[in-house]
């Protein structure tokens, strides 16, 4: 299957502790803000201040607007640091932590991806400037998704997504492309970040 899930169609929801809004862009079957097996999710962060606690849960976030901040966490007695400045830097730390974000200039966007914890693979890559990108084949497997979600920009140029069966689609910046069927493909655009959850 693929989907392109518009901007419009996002879900906003408020944060767990209720200092600000999130937009969830998709989520499994049958999950919950409170029950998920996996969630992604686009939150404007507008002031330092306290992450909401998600136990069991592993947290990938990634910069995707502002000039960046400072996360620290803390868990069972042990504190950690992140400096997020770059596009598409990223924290990965337990939903558990009591986590703090600093923020170095103003508002950012960040994507979370939040998954129960042990039981995804998380992989990542990140593509900065113009990139036409080859995705090989994988074994089908109904526990898999893939994500590809381009940071906005003052062009808003389109991207192109185009399997090894010519079929082809286009889709806004900001925008999300799911798939639940990694195929042979290739991804024209720039600075776009993909991200294939496969259950363990």
């Amino acid at each position: 299957m693929i989907k392109v899930i518009p901007q419009k169609d996002f879900v906003r929801k408020p944060w767990k502790n209720g200092l600000g809004e999130t937009c969830e862009l998709a989520i499994n079957d049958g999950g919950t803000v409170n029950h998920f097996d996996w969630r992604l999710s686009l939150a404007t962060i507008s002031e330092s201040g306290e992450f909401s606690t998600f136990p069991e849960t592993r947290r990938d976030l990634f910069l995707v607007a502002g000039k960046g901040m400072y996360l620290k966490h803390r868990l069972a007695g042990v504190q950690r640091h992140d400096t997020l400045v770059n596009l598409f830097d990223g924290a990965v730390f337990d939903g558990n932590s009591q986590t703090v974000s600093t923020l170095i200039d103003g508002p950012v966007q960040a994507l979370n991806l939040m998954t129960r914890k042990n039981e995804y693979n998380v992989e990542c890559h990140y593509y900065k400037g113009g990139s036409t990108v080859s995705i090989a084949h994988t074994e089908y497997s109904k526990d898999e998704a893939f994500f590809i979600y381009a940071a906005t920009n003052e062009k808003q140029e389109m991207l192109t997504m185009t399997t090894v069966c010519k079929h082809q689609v286009d889709f806004q910046r900001g925008d999300l492309l799911l798939l639940t069927d990694r195929q042979p493909m290739t991804v024209k655009g720039s600075n776009f970040i993909v991200i294939v959850l496969t259950k363990v």
